[in-house]
């Protein structure tokens, strides 16, 4: 558990796949998930996500939700970024 939140937030290190839209002709990105809660998670990717967005989760995280919105987003080296994501 880290920091001063509503909730708890655990280490996580999962790899995940995501879309940002539905369908069946959505390119999948990968990324992995740093730190998780009941209320969102934090993803690690190279493809950078845009605060307000609404993304698919196509993974099988141990969550009932299969869509997230982003919260913030930070580039974080040459190619990578970290977002924050709330479960919705």
């Amino acid at each position: 558990m880290s920091g001063t939140r509503r909730e708890a937030r655990y280490e996580f290190g999962y790899s995940i796949e995501y879309a940002l839209h539905a369908g069946p002709q959505s390119e999948i990105h990968a990324g992995v998930a740093a730190n998780i809660s009941s209320s969102g998670l934090c993803i690690c990717s190279e493809h950078q996500l845009i605060e307000g967005q609404t993304i698919i989760l196509r993974s099988t995280l141990p969550v009932v939700h299969q869509r997230a919105v982003v919260r913030w987003s930070r580039q974080v080296g040459e190619s990578s970024h970290r977002s924050g994501l709330e479960f919705i």
